[in-house]
């Protein structure tokens, strides 16, 4: 897939998640139905929002991998939309402190270590 059509797709997933959730929060009351629908919907707004500029700072910085391989950034913007999702999930709960959400970010970062290196021993 050419770099402009993926670009894009994420662009307008991003716009059309972020209308879905401004549309969908503000038409159905707070209920844990919501939630289940919302917190998805959110973390991928957040993940196509982040795409191109991970990539475009990944290429900028001569990041290796991930500058040239852009489903590498789109992996990486995931990872975000899923922290943003769970972090939101532990604020709805009343539960999410700082060093929670720190420590998820951590975790997901040496996730997406590990996969790289795996990835790179396997060539």
């Amino acid at each position: 897939m050419r770099t402009r059509v993926l670009w894009s797709i994420t662009v307008l997933f991003a716009l059309l998640a972020w209308l879905g959730l401004a549309l969908f929060t503000a038409a159905v009351p707070p209920s844990p139905l919501a939630w289940a629908i919302a917190l998805p919907l959110g973390g991928i707004a957040v993940a196509m929002s982040l795409a191109l500029p991970v990539w475009l700072v990944a290429r900028a910085l001569r990041v290796p991998g991930t500058g040239e391989r852009r489903l590498l950034a789109l992996r990486a913007a995931a990872w975000a939309g899923v922290w943003a999702m769970v972090c939101g999930a532990l604020q709805l709960a009343g539960v999410l402190v700082w060093g929670a959400a720190v420590g998820l970010a951590a975790v997901l970062a040496l996730l997406e270590t590990y996969l790289l290196q795996t990835r790179r021993a396997g060539r």
